[in-house]
């Protein structure tokens, strides 16, 4: 990112704060599952594992052990990922602390794919190169459909490709499948791998095709995705 794109962020931001944006959460709800202090267990409401074990502190504060997976509710995948994924200059793996900060913050281009065509072999409709074209080089791709499940759309290799030459920072999606290739073409990248955000929530209530996104990870080594809190600010005028 360079300092104009950083200063025109920040000027985005403050205007934000401002009252000229309307803030929208794009992150999942969690209910984990909950051992309580007392013994008494509180079912997760959670598709993939998320516990949590309660104890109380000698000074009377109740704290929790959490059992987890890395990938549950809306989270950001990076290299360490896949196993031909980008390495840091020591050869480790790139895990969410090791990206830049500014990656999880900026202009994002929101992309419907519900226009994705099926191929003729009764495959996955395929979001193709035309569809992502109102991305913009360094912009925050946030792909959506109103199709979940096995008959939504997934991103083509194609489309995949051009997007990670444009470059894009950052992509990620609500019911649109990266597969594979795309996975590779992504955190494979050398020079400024992109991460992946799966699991994204409401982008169908976004009115623009331009919003300003934050999705900020923890600072986490030795691990391939952690959560987010994904938002954004979109323009009322």
């Amino acid at each position: 990112m360079t300092q104009v794109e950083r200063l025109s962020a920040l000027d985005e931001l403050a205007r934000a704060l401002s009252g000229e944006y309307r803030l929208v959460d794009l992150s999942e709800a969690l209910v984990p599952g909950q051992w309580l202090a007392d013994g008494h267990y509180r079912w997760s409401q959670t598709p993939r594992r998320y516990e949590l074990r309660q104890w109380i502190s000698p000074g009377g504060h109740f704290q929790h052990f959490v059992d987890a997976a890395s990938q549950v509710g809306t989270h950001v995948e990076t290299p360490a990922h896949i196993a031909d994924g980008a390495r840091l200059p020591d050869g480790s793996p790139i895990s969410p602390g090791d990206v830049p900060l500014e990656t999880f913050f900026g202009p994002a281009a929101v992309i419907n794919c519900d226009a994705a065509r099926r191929a003729g072999d009764g495959s996955r409709p395929l979001v193709s190169v035309e569809q992502v074209r109102a991305a913009r080089p360094h912009d925050i791709v946030l792909l959506w459909s109103s199709t979940p499940g096995p008959n939504g759309p997934a991103l083509s290799d194609e489309a995949a490709r051009w997007l990670a030459d444009l470059p894009i920072k950052l992509i990620g999606e609500q019911h649109v499948v990266l597969p594979n290739e795309p996975h590779r073409l992504f955190l494979g990248r050398t020079d400024h791998p992109i991460p992946i955000m799966e699991e994204l929530k409401h982008l169908e209530t976004l009115s623009r095709d331009r919003v300003l996104f934050f999705g900020l990870p923890l600072r986490v080594h030795r691990i391939e995705a952690t959560s987010i809190r994904a938002i954004a600010f979109e323009p009322i005028a």
